[in-house]
């Protein structure tokens, strides 16, 4: 009995600890909060992701992680995005944490968008911390041109050079596609640009033949050795249907000079077979002994159920001619398809059974009601917390009406009063959104137990 009860205890602990993020206003658009534990007795991991626009074009990632010996949420990483449309170019700009009090960039990209939505230029910029100026400063830059009606693709790639404030060509690749009147066969010849003498040189060549359907059925690859001057075969890959198996398969494989011989190096299919929700993904892979083994097989289930849709993805290894649970992985969506939770598991060989390995919650402050206040730490708290009954409100007096969400964004109550009974609630974790006289709007969670 003592034992029960301490185990008890524990879990109590660790959920107060997981609801800690309770007291942390939401001010984003959307948010993510990761909690991962292996025993109900091991202390919760929260991680957070949080993403909010400032502008139209404009839209910021951040992700933190909870330091339980400040109480606070610790920044970790943040990427910007900022969409340019007089250039019609991404900007994508990302940054690390200092640890105090400042965010460090590592890398900047911009992508320049052709007419028809492709990739015209990338132009990648470092951070400057030599020169404690806290800014970017460029250092490669690639651009793509199609020539020849879109049959070849020149890329070439550049280096800035701060000592001439310049860009100068360090390598070029050159990619031309072919295909016969037929479409049974097309060919890929990939080249370099020798910047010494100006002259395209072999780099290696694919060609693809399909079958009747236009499905691909072999693809072969051959390099070019510039010493020898010669071609020399790399790697070929088969595409078929098996029947039996219901499966269109893919072999690859490549060139063994030992032995001059193929050697298979992995087999996997597809299932292409009428099953809803159905989907079969089957490995094969070789050892040092060359014997061929089922290594991984994925099934996906999807089921709609009132406001909730459930995918289940099921990961078994194909050991010793049977097939051993490894992993599953549960997602939960709302009645807009939004992803709500995601339950990972790990299966326990003894105790016969799936264990939870990881939790990730998904919240949306603005799931319900069409007015947007702005969120703040108002100075409202709920306790206790976690609940088995009722849950109070305590704060400044303006306190006007709180509304209870699930974590569908379904409004489950609303009331004007401080004390409010959640006896009735399935155990689980809520959202309680507090709005007052003043305008102010707060959102904390809390769980019942």
């Amino acid at each position: 009995m003592l034992r029960i009860t301490v185990i008890l205890f524990i879990v109590i602990l660790c959920n107060r600890f997981c609801d800690i993020f309770a007291q942390e206003d939401l001010i984003w658009t959307d948010s993510v909060v990761t909690y991962r534990f292996s025993s109900p007795t091991d202390s919760c991991r929260l991680h957070k992701e949080s993403n909010f626009h400032l502008e139209v074009d404009t839209s910021i990632h951040i992700t933190s992680v909870w330091d339980t010996a400040m109480s606070a949420w610790v920044n970790e990483y943040k990427s910007v995005g900022i969409y340019h449309q007089t250039t019609n170019s991404l900007e994508m700009q990302n940054y690390f944490w200092n640890g105090k009090d400042a965010w460090i960039g590592s890398i900047r990209s911009v992508f320049w968008y052709g007419s028809k939505g492709e990739i015209a230029q990338l132009r990648s910029d470092s951070w400057d911390q030599r020169s404690n100026k806290n800014n970017w400063i460029r250092k490669d830059s690639i651009i793509e041109r199609w020539e020849k009606e879109n049959l070849i693709l020149v890329t070439e790639e550049y280096r800035w050079f701060e000592d001439s404030l310049s860009w100068e060509l360090i390598k070029s690749r050159r990619l031309e596609k072919i295909k016969n009147e037929e479409d049974i066969i097309s060919a890929e010849y990939n080249s370099r640009l020798d910047t010494s003498t100006l002259e395209w040189v072999p780099v290696f060549h694919s060609q693809i033949t399909y079958d009747s359907l236009g499905n691909p059925a072999h693809k072969s690859t051959r390099f070019w050795s510039e010493i020898g001057e010669y071609w020399f075969d790399y790697v070929k890959q088969e595409f078929y249907y098996d029947k039996i198996l219901d499966m269109r398969m893919e072999e690859k494989y490549e060139w063994d000079f030992w032995r001059s011989d193929w050697t298979l190096k992995f087999r996997f299919g597809i299932s292409v077979g009428e099953s809803p929700g159905m989907s079969y993904i089957i490995g094969i892979k070789d050892n040092r002994f060359q014997r061929w083994e089922i290594y991984e097989k994925v099934v996906s289930e999807r089921d709609s159920s009132q406001l909730i849709i459930k995918n289940s993805v099921s990961t078994k290894s194909y050991i010793l001619g049977e097939w051993e649970n490894k992993s599953q992985t549960r997602n939960f969506y709302n009645a807009k398809e939004q992803p709500i939770l995601v339950v990972s598991s790990k299966w326990n060989e003894e105790a016969g059974a799936y264990e939870v390995d990881r939790k990730k919650y998904f919240y949306y402050p603005w799931a319900v009601g069409s007015q947007k206040h702005e969120i703040v730490d108002a100075g409202y708290k709920i306790y206790p917390n976690p609940t088995t009954s009722n849950i109070h409100i305590e704060g400044p007096n303006s306190f006007q009406v709180a509304y209870i969400f699930n974590l569908q964004g379904k409004l489950l109550k609303s009331t004007g009063k401080r004390e409010i009974d959640v006896s009735g609630f399935p155990a689980g974790l809520y959202l309680i959104r507090i709005l007052d006289r003043n305008g102010m709007n707060e959102n904390l969670l809390f769980i019942r137990l």
